[in-house]
Formats: structure tokens, sequence, C-alpha cells
């Protein structure tokens, strides 16, 4: 299907677009309109913009954590804990308060923020933008998905270390 949203990818609208490739509709087809654009607030597939149901960023969270909620995909923790650090680095962008009190998901948005902005540089290109940034979101859900480090007993060698790491994500 085609999913519509506006041009010139950042953070949200770029972690909303892997999120729905990923794990709402394999076969999403994205259209990238200008931002002067009047979206068509009955369509279910318009997100990031204002006045559809999946809204970007505002007072109820992140366009994101919105995906995640209307798709049901809140079960899984590992996209949980991604929405909190997308919604850390979506504030961070817009020069707002830190809310969050945990550390680890405020450094992951402020990194996701500058490797947003990174990719933008590099890619004119949405298309090319989200293709880039796919492999880091796929890494990224597959680190959340590990257990606490403190809680794991590591194999000694990083060949070992890593093969043991995605026995616990592949299972």
């Amino acid at each position: 299907m085609k999913w519509t949203t506006r041009a010139h990818l950042h953070l949200d609208r770029t972690a909303s677009a892997w999120l729905i490739r990923r794990f709402v509709d394999p076969q999403a087809q994205f259209e990238f309109v200008g931002w002067d654009l009047t979206p068509d607030t009955d369509d279910p597939r318009s997100f990031g913009m204002p006045g559809v149901a999946l809204s970007g960023h505002d007072e109820s969270g992140p366009g994101f954590a919105k995906i995640l909620r209307a798709h049901d995909l809140e079960g899984d923790a590992a996209l949980v804990r991604l929405a909190a650090c997308v919604g850390a680095g979506v504030r961070h962008a817009l020069g707002l308060p830190r809310t969050e009190t945990d550390d680890a998901a405020y450094g992951l948005g402020v990194a996701l923020d500058t490797i947003g902005v990174g990719l933008s540089i590099l890619h004119e290109d949405d298309l090319a933008h989200l293709d880039a940034a796919t492999p880091l979101y796929d890494a990224l859900h597959a680190s959340l998905s590990l257990p606490p480090a403190d809680t794991m007993d590591l194999p000694p060698t990083q060949p070992e270390r890593v093969a043991y790491l995605r026995s616990l994500v592949t299972t």
C-alpha cells in the first residue's frame, strides 16, 4: 500500500516509515509530499502531518508512538523502548527540555537526531535516506530486544559474544 508523509525526512518520520515497513506493512510504498500540501485527514495511511490520525510529534507524543498504539505493537518491549528514544530525540531536535529519566533513552535519542541530520545532508532523496536509515533502526531494535547487560553471562571473546547475543534476539 501507499503511505504518505511530508518530504525531507527527519527522526520521527524516518523511524515511523521504518516501523511501518517492518511491522505494519512490509510492502509499504512511500510518497513524500510538499509541506504546503493539505493532507487528506481521512486517509489512515498518512502520517507525520498535521490533522491526520497518525500526525507528527505533538502533546500526545511522537508519530512513532501513535503508530505503535494504532497497530497494537506495544507488546514489543524493544519498540516501546525505541519510542522513548525517538521521543527524546524529537524533544532534543526541537530544543525542548529533557523529560527523560532514562539516560540511555536520552542518549540514543540525541544520537538518532544527530544521525538524522547527517542522513539529510547525505541524501536529498527521501527513499535513499530511508534505505540508509533502515539498517540502523534494525540494529537498534535488535539491541533493544536484549535483556539488560548485567543480567547476561556474556562469553569472554567477541565471536562467542556475538553468537550468544544473536541467539537471544532470534529466539
